[in-house]
């Protein structure tokens, strides 16, 4: 029975790596087994390498495939590219998002902006108007004065000419 040192690992990533014996006997779950006996621990187990073992397993099964620990690098850097472009993803969606609140930040602006220039338009009529009652108000009063004088003017002359008959 030929026997080889395979790593075993924590996670696919795992960089501290130690060594178990395999066997190419060595007992394989059947995945379509369904046991009937709970007495017959063998039962379900191929005694040898499966034919259809799928192609991703294989060089787990064909450890001298792997050398150097090609896998091992492969996968980190796979993992990290996976890491690095969630990251993207989430940046992109964060960045839409702000993008979003600025939009809405800019259409708020303009409507204040809007309300602003209308609220000051009114101001500045109603400002004119007041403007324009406190001139009506000096020059009524101007005119007041004027007729006031005029009364008194008139009153006394009136009496003047009634004295002098």
């Amino acid at each position: 029975m030929a026997t080889f040192n395979v790593p075993v690992y924590d996670t696919p990533v795992t960089q501290n790596r130690q060594f178990q014996p395999y066997s190419m006997t060595q007992p394989v779950q059947n995945p379509n087994f369904t046991q009937q006996s709970p007495n017959s621990p063998a039962v379900g187990f191929y005694t040898s390498t499966p034919q259809n073992i799928n192609s991703v397993m294989q060089p787990m099964v064909n450890p001298y495939s792997d050398t150097n620990c090609k896998l091992d690098d492969l996968t980190q850097k796979v993992n990290m590219i996976f890491d690095k472009m969630s990251t993207l993803d989430e940046l992109s969606n964060k960045i839409s998002t702000f993008d979003r609140a600025v939009q809405n930040l800019f259409k708020t602006v303009e409507k204040v902006s809007k309300r602003v220039d209308d609220v000051e338009q009114g101001m500045n009529f109603i400002n004119e108007k007041f403007e324009d009652a406190k001139r009506m108000c000096r020059m009524s009063k101007v005119y007041v004065w004027e007729f006031e004088k005029m009364l008194i003017l008139r009153t006394m002359l009136y009496f003047a000419y009634k004295r002098s008959r």
